[in-house]
């Protein structure tokens, strides 16, 4: 009996010691506290470069923990292939990425995104993507072929602890919508693992919460967009309503970026994953840590000086534990209010055209300029056209008839003289004024005058006949 309870003592201390760290029996433990963790995961895999076996590593253990979540009925989630053991959370991509110490500048690189999916009842059902990146730039070289040493345990790290965290409490909410717990891979190489999920993904997209550096930095901020929106009105308004200590990102902070598919200069904001599911239209909020009295100055985000040893050295264990049960809170209470969150992300018509006030600027402040060159033209040809018409003078068309004047008229006319200059006549009229043959045509004249000597005439031979008599 008491070789039975050694040999299972043995037994049990090795499979502690050699097994991953959230084994069965100790999960639950480990993901109710983030922290831990954090620190986990952090010391575990300190190179998590695109493509290199730490991140393979690394990959496989935030694949462990998503398949160790249970519900009464089973586990909690379904992997991107389906099922729930462990390879099937684990989605296996190429990319190219650039590299200035090999020849040509590129080489190609095997990558892993890690996927979990919470399934809704509801029958074609939208995605809400929860999402951050786990890898780091330790062994990215820079132009001088240079290491950055870089273990992200501010940037990545704390992110990715977080993110297991807020899968694990949401394990038996039910929701309208479905749900990714997405872990993106080769983030530093031109954010490859992001866009290679947008790429594959066949579901329509509800929205992205996106995680990054949230465990450390002077504030905690929440960022979705450089204009108004909707679904950010309704995460400023839950975080008045329920004191969250979270303040919303300053507007148009901009920062150099090298990212050849981004702005040149852009907000901080816009420094992970929540870029390119803004850029494709999906409403995006980005929760990180930043501290902006260093802006532009210093910051140990990408660079040797972000280790879990500089962590522990320049923020206490408390610090960063309420951090990441704030940003734990804060998601799962938003994501538990499912129908409320639903109408606010959905009404998203926004896009990458209103990611930064420099581009909304210029491009509202061209058309507003070219609406008032088209009016002020306008109102000018309208004002012309006004002005040309009141100066015309105007006229009546009369036909071509003349009225017929009175033959008494036309007897007085020919009993005058014909002036040779247009000097006015007795009557006052002038040599140019219409004659006889102007109204009736020298036939007429001629019979008016033969008319009159008969006349005469015949007077004439009245007063013959009456003198006789």
């Amino acid at each position: 009996m008491k070789k039975v309870l050694i040999f299972t003592l043995i037994v049990f201390i090795v499979a502690f010691t050699f097994s991953p760290a959230l084994t069965v029996g100790a999960e639950e433990v480990s993901l109710k506290d983030a922290y831990s963790i954090f620190e986990d995961y952090a010391s575990k895999f300190p190179d998590r470069t695109a493509g290199s076996t730490g991140e393979t590593n690394a990959a496989s253990y935030i694949a462990e923990a998503l398949s160790s979540i249970k519900t009464s009925s089973g586990s909690a989630y379904v992997g991107v292939k389906g099922g729930s053991a462990v390879e099937n959370y684990i989605e296996v991509f190429s990319a190219t990425i650039p590299d200035p110490t090999v020849s040509g500048g590129v080489r190609d690189i095997i990558s892993r995104n890690v996927i979990a999916y919470k399934r809704s009842k509801t029958a074609n059902a939208k995605l809400l993507v929860i999402s951050c990146e786990y890898g780091n730039a330790y062994s990215l070289k820079d132009g001088y072929g240079d290491e950055y040493k870089s273990e992200g345990a501010y940037e990545f790290a704390t992110s990715v602890a977080a993110l297991l965290s807020i899968a694990y409490q949401l394990r038996n909410t039910e929701l309208s919508f479905d749900v990714a717990f997405t872990f993106f891979g080769a983030g530093c190489y031109e954010s490859s693992g992001v866009k290679e999920f947008l790429k594959t993904n066949e579901q329509t997209l509800l929205g992205n919460i996106d995680l990054y550096a949230v465990g450390g930095g002077k504030d905690l901020n929440v960022y979705y967009d450089e204009i108004a929106t909707k679904h950010g009105k309704y995460i400023d308004a839950r975080i008045a309503k329920f004191g969250y200590d979270i303040k919303s990102a300053p507007f148009d902070k901009k920062y150099f970026s090298l990212d050849s598919d981004a702005f040149a200069l852009r907000h901080v904001g816009l420094s992970s994953s929540n870029y390119f599911f803004l850029k494709e239209g999906v409403p995006s909020v980005e929760l990180f840590g930043y501290d902006w009295q260093s802006f532009g100055n210093s910051t140990i985000l990408g660079t040797s000086s972000d280790t879990l040893s500089y962590m522990n050295a320049n923020y206490d264990h408390k610090t960063v534990s309420e951090r990441l049960i704030l940003v734990r809170d804060f998601v799962v209470g938003t994501v538990a209010t499912d129908g409320e969150l639903a109408e606010a992300f959905g009404s998203y018509k926004g896009g990458y055209g209103g990611l930064t006030r420099r581009s909304t600027y210029w491009v509202f402040t061209g058309v507003a300029l070219g609406v008032i060159v088209l009016l002020v033209v306008a109102g000018g040809l309208y004002y012309s056209k006004k002005t040309m018409t009141s100066n015309v003078p105007s006229f009546t068309v009369k036909p071509d008839i003349v009225e017929k004047p009175d033959r008494d008229d036309v007897y007085d006319f020919l009993d005058g003289e014909e002036s040779t200059d247009d000097s006015p006549t007795n009557d006052g009229s002038s040599e140019n004024e219409p004659t006889d043959n102007d109204y009736f045509g020298s036939e007429s004249v001629a019979q008016n005058e033969e008319e009159s000597k008969e006349k005469e005439n015949n007077s004439r031979d009245d007063d013959d006949i009456f003198g006789e008599l």
